[in-house]
């Protein structure tokens, strides 16, 4: 599984217990901050497993390399504080948290802002 493989893979399962035990069964490693990182932007920003797993990818928190799997702790800023992710929860009504570019470019709204 690759980087193109592994969001389409992620798609077809519908809880985060499901998909662990399948990337168990291919030998993948994660951390257990990943799965409750999905399990909170679940519950906070009201999303079923796929777009959470999608809205985690597009903003680089998920990571693989080779056998394993990296979490960035700072995902918890996408739900935090009221803020509403862009990129995977848009289309659900959500009010965007910054501006969206695309896949895997999303730009919180704090960054990009001069200093004064």
């Amino acid at each position: 599984m690759d980087e193109k493989t592994l969001p389409h893979f992620a798609s077809r399962f519908q809880t985060v217990a499901a998909w662990r035990e399948a990337m168990d069964a291919l030998g993948y490693t994660k951390p257990l901050q990943l799965c409750h990182g999905l399990s909170q932007a679940m519950t906070h920003l009201k999303l079923t497993f796929p777009e959470a797993f999608r809205l985690l990818w597009d903003n680089q928190k998920i990571i693989i390399a080779g056998p394993s799997l990296i979490y960035d702790v700072s995902a918890s800023k996408l739900w935090a504080e009221g803020n509403r992710a862009c990129c995977a929860g848009c289309h659900r009504g959500h009010r965007p948290a910054g501006k969206c570019l695309g896949p895997r470019q999303f730009v919180p709204r704090d960054e990009g802002r001069t200093q004064r």
